[in-house]
């Protein structure tokens, strides 16, 4: 029932199907039926089982989705290798500022694949809450938040980090924080310039 109206829907700009027990079968369907909609702002898919197979298949989504700002694939089963198509595919979505993927299986190599990403993209929230990053992931990404323009919010709670660890993260948000907010002092007096420049 769902299938027929998403295919013929191209004004739809939030769409929430959690829980919803999708699979990698039913993430298959929603992309094809997504894929004409450009305007899509929000997609939430937390806690469907989607696995590697279904992540895939969202990934190869982002592409084709321009206004797509926030993704929540929350509690999916996605483990590193699950999580490399999305991770590669992240740079190509330029208006994604929010990733939710707490409550997965990245471990400390998808710590370290994200982390090698994660300059590139315009993300202001990334929450990785509870997804085994242990120490090795965390300073992957503590590394890659070293100048970041826009990140503002990390989530990295219950990763099995030491207290080493979570000390390297706090100074990288905080280090990251002190940054965008530069960057935002420096477009508000450009924008401030340009207005006294046009009322001259």
């Amino acid at each position: 029932m769902l299938a027929p109206a998403l295919r013929t829907n191209a004004s739809l700009r939030s769409l929430s199907l959690s829980s919803c027990n999708l699979g990698a079968e039913g993430a298959a369907v929603l992309v094809e039926c997504l894929r004409d909609n450009s305007g899509l702002t929000a997609l939430e898919l937390k806690s469907n089982a989607l696995g590697r197979d279904g992540t895939a298949s969202l990934a190869s989504l982002l592409p084709h989705h321009p206004c797509l700002a926030r993704l929540d694939l929350a509690n999916n089963k996605i483990d590193a290798a699950a999580a490399q198509p999305l991770i590669a595919a992240l740079p190509a979505a330029a208006a994604l500022t929010a990733l939710l993927l707490a409550s997965n299986a990245l471990g400390e190599a998808g710590g370290a694949a994200m982390a090698e990403v994660l300059r590139g993209t315009t993300l202001t929230e990334l929450n990785l809450r509870s997804n085994q990053l242990k120490d090795a992931g965390a300073a992957a990404i503590a590394d890659a938040l070293s100048g970041h323009p826009t990140l503002g919010e990390l989530v990295t709670s219950n990763n099995g980090l030491t207290a080493e660890a979570e000390a390297a993260l706090d100074k990288a948000r905080r280090v990251c924080a002190k940054y965008t907010s530069w960057l935002c002092a420096v477009a508000r007096a450009c924008v401030h310039a340009r207005a006294c420049v046009r009322c001259a």
